[in-house]
């Protein structure tokens, strides 16, 4: 595939929109990891430590 370059007009119509869009998702998925964490546990587990609970589910 060929890589062509945009005009700052055109970055502006297509590339701001799927930024904001990617941030939009990865802020839906870390609500839901929080959503998770609280139903599966009862409690609020911080993100440092959510790594270590998982690693701990797993052995």
């Amino acid at each position: 595939m060929k890589s062509r370059i945009s005009s700052p007009i055109e970055y502006h119509r297509r590339i701001i929109p799927i930024r904001k869009q990617i941030k939009d998702f990865e802020s839906e998925i870390w609500y839901l990891e929080d959503q998770f964490f609280e139903n599966l546990t009862q409690t609020i587990i911080p993100y440092t430590l959510r790594i270590d609970y998982l690693n701990f589910l797993k052995d």
